[in-house]
């Protein structure tokens, strides 16, 4: 590792995965956030008013803003890996 580029390509690995990690805190599936609504309704699995509840709705949807979120930095860092990775 004499060539100092390498020390970048070992930063945005490092990254990537830190924002993997993160980021999987952060998942929640429609699936638990159907189980939530189950919770307030009693309903039975798969009911169509689980989905229908405004806190399923919202962690629904911030459940998939944190994955596409996710999968922009960890492509971004990708790239920038991509650029510096010494020839």
């Amino acid at each position: 590792m004499r060539d100092p580029r390498w020390w970048n390509v070992v930063g945005l690995t490092l990254n990537v995965i830190g924002a993997l990690v993160v980021g999987w805190g952060f998942l929640i599936t429609p699936a638990a956030a159907e189980r939530r609504g189950q919770v307030v309704l009693g309903g039975a699995p798969g009911d169509q008013r689980n989905r229908e509840l405004s806190q399923v709705r919202e962690r629904i949807a911030a459940a998939r803003n944190t994955l596409t979120g996710l999968l922009l930095v960890v492509v971004g860092f990708l790239c920038q890996m991509y650029g510096s990775w010494p020839r």
